[in-house]
């Protein structure tokens, strides 16, 4: 299987044998198992009605060029980042919602720094793009062409602020009393 940054240097030959489906298709491979585990956690670990799935692709210290993936759920939407594909969880709905998919850093600066994209790479250039200039623009234009809404780390936190110091404090009180007995 060819890595994103294989297929994009493949479509930069020829850019109508490569398309963003295929490198999609090549990013999510077996995922199917791996993202529905990863819900299943984060209903049970999480209270609220929509949270993110992330996933992260590290390379595999024993392996050359093996690449591991990394699901993990968080009751706030993400910073964008390299290697990093994104998707919103509803439990209204039991939907899962794509938000983005951004490529390596290699990958992501040939996208970001060519002048024209064939049609099928626009989206992810364009999200690359983001990334480098404004990452919040990136969020910003998905929650406008998804409709749906999951705060940032930022929001989440302020809007939380409360309940969070709350938390903080009984669990100083805790382990205060608890090393005082």
């Amino acid at each position: 299987m060819e890595t994103p940054t294989q297929l994009v240097k493949r479509s930069l030959l020829d850019p109508t044998k490569v398309d963003t489906m295929e490198v999609g298709e090549a990013m999510v491979e077996s995922l199917d198992q791996e993202l529905i585990d990863c819900i299943e956690r984060g209903k049970k670990n999480l209270s609220d009605p929509s949270f993110a799935i992330v996933q992260i692709l590290k390379k595999d210290r024993f392996f050359q060029n093996g690449i591991k993936r990394i699901f993990l759920y968080s009751a706030f939407l993400p910073k964008p980042t390299f290697d990093q594909a994104v998707w919103i969880y509803d439990r209204r709905s039991d939907k899962c919602t794509f938000m983005w998919s951004i490529p390596d850093r290699e990958c992501a600066a040939m996208l970001s720094a060519l002048i024209s994209v064939d049609k099928n790479w626009k989206r992810t250039a364009d999200w690359c793009k983001s990334l480098y200039k404004n990452p919040q623009e990136l969020i910003d234009q998905r929650r406008k062409e998804t409709k749906v809404f999951l705060e940032t780390e930022k929001e989440y936190l302020q809007s939380h602020s409360e309940e969070l110091t709350r938390a903080f404090d009984d669990y100083i009180k805790t382990f205060t009393s608890n090393s005082l007995n």
